[in-house]
């Protein structure tokens, strides 16, 4: 997992990161007072395009997404609570994570396992 670092509490923010693979990922987000609430607002990787997703803690908030990409998004957290705060990322509340491929198969594995363990 890669530490996503220059998050700040402006409300409105850009970048582009190169992943482990050597591609560029941009993003841009959002905070929303009246919905209190991080919206990723456009995500592009080559011709994948991403819009209008809220952040929320997850192991991997791209999920649906995991046949077209090849990294996933995490949010992670020490507190009991959503990033509802304009400052919960520049205060490292909460992080937020790009997941290299072998991580999203991990977790598709392990999902995958429990599933089977609760139908069982």
């Amino acid at each position: 997992m890669d530490l996503i670092q220059r998050i700040t509490s402006d409300a409105s923010q850009r970048q582009s990161l190169i992943l482990y693979n050597g591609n560029v990922m941009s993003f841009e987000i959002i905070y929303s007072d009246s919905q209190q609430g991080w919206f990723i607002t456009n995500l592009e990787y080559g011709s994948f395009i991403a819009r209008g997703l809220r952040i929320v803690v997850s192991p991997n908030m791209l999920n649906q997404f995991k046949n077209l990409i090849d990294f996933g998004l995490g949010c992670f957290t020490n507190t009991r609570r959503e990033p509802t705060l304009i400052q919960d990322f520049a205060s490292k509340n909460f992080n937020l994570y790009i997941l290299r491929k072998a991580e999203v198969d991990e977790y598709n594995q392990r999902l995958s396992e429990a599933k089977q363990n609760v139908s069982k």
